[in-house]
């Protein structure tokens, strides 16, 4: 990786660098090392690193670059890295400015031989193309605009830019990284409990930043589902209860859901109908032959559509069944709860393992998995800034099948399940023994260190 980087002048022709790769790759040593080694060298030159605040810079980039590249050098000086604005290089004059977004006007207007935004995927486009005016010292031959980051959603615009051919790639690997691979021996002790600790990462963190790929939609609502994981080949077995979920269409999509439920309240969808352009009666006969096969006891419906729950029910008394259609809680099902509305309902869920989608479970004439199109597609809304809107999803999505989904979710959960769920973990599985780490677990686990530590003080 340093050889390609030191050979980033040799084109003329390319002036933007994409530095990519999970967690732990080195990227940020490989980069401090080019950057130490160019001011060490070449006279004059003028680099500036850069992330959205310069505060950020502290523990990332500054810790790499006085512990593990040059610790001790001159270019360090004395004071605190909290304070420290660059490194001057005295027998060059070359030097490396720490700055953030929080000043950008001051470095647009500079002059610049290298540029590096640390984490670019925070950035804005709109942000970054100002500097493309400041590569201007000419002091090296070349500039560069050096991009260095985790992977993100596909459609950024940095891996647009990738793909279009405007930037360079180079890509980083876990054993790239010496302190963790030996080339002769393999994982190294740090390598083989650092990968291990990746391993819990789970759904869209997973791929980002343990497998590199640019995955999920940016803003991605359901973060936490991995299709790996929550797509399953096979009904499993213990399931003690059916209930079924609906969400109204006819121009639009309509859906029918029937999940199993077994006695820890994970659910499994195991049957769907997912049609556009049918007709209430339509769907209440497809509800009757659910109920039919399944034996459901309860089902929830979007609870805008008065007449066809109605409708709904009559069809389900006529065929000897009972009323068992329901309008779905609208405020519980929403982000608009308390405890954990639907939103974070399905996210702890997908955390958890608690739901899953059947591989065999389409039963309508469309030919789509849904759960495969909608969920990474289904988005939060963003104002005219591009900032996220707390709690509001994007009314462009697709979420025929996400609506279904929460309502099911708000409904078979009750809040004696969620009422004590601590805050949602990064991490969801034991890389070791692949337990579930259920939010129950880790509060159980919490308190019995908490209790093991008061004890300890006692003595």
């Amino acid at each position: 990786m340093r050889l390609e980087l030191e050979r980033m002048g040799e084109s003329e022709s390319v002036l933007e660098y994409l530095l990519e790769g999970p967690r732990g790759t080195g990227k940020s040593h490989s980069l401090a090392y080019l950057l130490w080694k160019l001011c060490q060298t070449r006279k004059g030159v003028r680099i500036l690193v850069i992330r959205t605040a310069r505060s950020l810079l502290t523990d990332t980039f500054c810790k790499t670059f006085e512990e593990d590249v040059c610790p001790g050098h001159e270019c360090i000086g004395g004071g605190n890295r909290v304070n420290r604005h660059e490194y001057v290089f005295p027998m060059t004059g070359s030097r490396i400015v720490l700055g953030g977004l929080d000043d950008q006007n001051r470095y647009y207007g500079s002059d610049w031989d290298v540029i590096v935004l640390e984490e670019a995927v925070q950035f804005a486009w709109k942000e970054v193309e100002p500097f493309l005016g400041a590569l201007r010292n000419n002091k090296l031959g070349w500039h560069a605009l050096i991009y260095a980051t985790n992977p993100d959603a596909p459609g950024h615009w940095l891996n647009k830019r990738a793909n279009d051919g405007l930037v360079k790639r180079f890509e980083c690997y876990h054993v790239d990284n010496p302190s963790l691979w030996d080339m002769e021996s393999g994982w190294t002790a740090k390598g083989r409990q650092f990968m291990g600790t990746l391993a819990r990462y789970t759904g869209v963190a997973h791929a980002r930043h343990v497998e590199g790929k640019w995955r999920g939609a940016e803003g991605q609502v359901w973060e936490t589902y991995d299709e790996r994981r929550h797509v399953v080949e096979r009904i499993p077995e213990g399931i003690i209860e059916y209930r079924g979920s609906i969400d109204w269409g006819f121009a639009d999509t309509g859906v029918l859901c029937v999940w199993g439920i077994d006695a820890d309240k994970r659910t499994t969808l195991v049957a769907c109908w997912y049609e556009t352009e049918k007709n209430l009666e339509w769907w209440a006969e497809k509800l009757v032959e659910a109920n039919r096969e399944f034996g459901m006891t309860r089902t929830v419906a979007d609870p805008s559509r008065n007449d066809a729950i109605d409708l709904c029910n009559d069809w389900l008394v006529k065929s000897g069944a009972h009323r068992m259609v329901f309008g779905a809680d609208n405020r519980r099902a929403s982000s608009q709860r308390g405890d954990l509305g639907g939103l974070d309902l399905v996210r702890w869920g997908f955390q958890t393992d608690r739901i899953a989608f059947y591989a065999g479970a389409m039963r309508s004439a469309v030919e789509v998995k849904p759960w495969t199109l909608e969920i990474p597609a289904y988005v939060w809304l963003r104002d005219a800034r591009g900032e996220v809107v707390p709690d509001r999803t994007d009314p462009k999505c697709v979420d025929h099948l996400c609506d279904t989904v929460r309502y099911h979710m708000a409904d078979v959960w009750p809040r004696r399940v969620v009422a004590s769920v601590p805050p949602l973990e990064t991490y969801a599985r034991d890389p070791y023994w692949g337990k579930v780490l259920t939010p129950e677990i880790l509060l159980r686990n919490r308190l019995r260190r908490e209790r093991l530590e008061d004890e300890e003080g006692e003595q």
